[in-house]
């Protein structure tokens, strides 16, 4: 002990004429020689900064010649203690890494090297246990994208079921997405239940391309199909303020101060949003009428069945086609396409919930760790934490 400096020196050595076991046999062995003194952080005693200090034995095996046995306090090319890294990760989860490096009085540098033994150490798990059986591949796949930086993106493959991170692929394109799935053993991709996704075109072909009887599983998120019909009202609104602005700027601004009571549902509104609707509609025609494309839309995917939600998506698409809303159009030809992916949500009581629940929580990763100046920091981090 150095009062002086506050540190704690451990001297550990190898006791004399004590017989060693070989790393890679396992059989009895004896003393070769000596590397030099290592040391390793081990956890504060008394407020006192704690060293592991040795000279680690090195062995002569008849089999496996001259070897190096593993500390029992340390992984392998660490410089910190088990014990030491587990309290680390614990500070690490709790907090971002410059408070966690105070705390642990090491470097921000030396804690993320922690971080990426840890994470390779779940993964090797991970696998393990995959081809053991104990940890099955999940039936249940969703796919999204999170932008990291931005217009950097990652698409992050996640098990909703289990609310964890399968894999992370830079970008959002078709051929990475295709590459991962058709890595997947035959059986386990034919096991596969469904994939649910927004309707990101690339997504869709990958799973189409890789998955047995892709169509019946694919899954398309309710709620971008309600956010698109929405972008399309708000559009079409945009367009008839600016139309009429140029004659009366006093008319467009009724219409200009409508927009959140539109984007309101309908059963929703209060009075005061309610009377703007009507004004709304009685007055503007275009946007009168998107706002009811909308709120229909709305209330046929709150139905229950395939085939009953079908009909109704097909009478609106009709409805649709024969009016003027080139905005609304769109949508309508995208549901067209589209279609079976809508109905296994109610065919398989599926939905991109979960999916974009892990998207919030990879979003609370960024914010915790200040931003990432790399995708394999970001890649890093989301394993670490999720």
């Amino acid at each position: 002990m150095d009062d002086a400096s506050g540190e704690v020196h451990v001297h550990v050595i190898n006791e004399p004429g004590r017989p060693l076991i070989c790393p890679v046999c396992g059989g009895w062995t004896t003393l070769y020689d000596h590397v030099p003194v290592r040391r390793w952080r081990h956890l504060d005693t008394c407020q006192m900064l704690t060293i592991i200090e040795c000279s680690v034995p090195r062995v002569k095996c008849d089999k496996d010649g001259i070897q190096q046995p593993k500390v029992p306090w340390a992984d392998p090319h660490s410089r910190f203690t088990q014990l030491f890294e587990m309290r680390s990760i614990d500070a690490m989860l709790m907090c971002p890494r410059r408070k966690a490096s105070e705390l642990m009085g090491a470097s921000e540098d030396s804690l993320g090297r922690i971080a990426i033994r840890a994470v390779a150490r779940g993964l090797e798990r991970k696998v393990s246990a995959r081809q053991d059986g104990a940890h099955p591949f999940p039936v249940h796949l969703s796919i999204d994208e999170k932008f990291w930086r931005g217009r950097n993106c990652a698409t992050i493959i996640g098990d909703p079921e289990a609310g964890i991170v399968e894999e992370m692929i830079p970008g959002n394109q078709k051929e990475p997405i295709k590459s991962w799935l058709q890595a997947i053993p035959e059986t386990e991709r034919q096991s596969i239940a469904s994939v649910s996704m927004d309707f990101h075109r690339p997504f869709r072909s990958a799973v189409e391309a890789t998955v047995p009887n892709a169509k019946s599983k694919i899954v398309f998120d309710k709620f971008h199909l309600v956010k698109m019909v929405n972008d399309a009202m708000e559009e079409t609104r945009r367009k008839e303020v600016a139309r009429h602005q140029q004659a009366d700027k006093e008319f467009a601004m009724i219409l200009k101060k409508s927009r959140y009571s539109l984007l309101r549902r309908g059963d929703r509104l209060k009075p005061g949003q309610q009377e703007k609707i009507d004004t709304v509609d009685e007055w503007f025609h275009e946007t009168g009428d998107a706002y009811r494309m909308k709120e229909s839309i709305r209330q046929i995917l709150s139905g229950a069945l395939a085939e009953e939600v079908e009909v109704l998506l097909r009478e609106w698409i009709d409805w649709v086609q024969k009016e003027r809303l080139e905005p609304m159009k769109r949508v309508a030809r995208l549901i067209g396409r589209s279609m079976f992916g809508i109905l296994n949500i109610f065919r398989l009581k599926r939905s991109n919930a979960n999916a974009e629940s892990l998207n919030a929580r990879i979003q609370a990763v960024r914010v915790k760790s200040r931003g990432h100046r790399s995708y394999e920091s970001f890649k890093r981090d989301v394993f670490f934490h999720l």
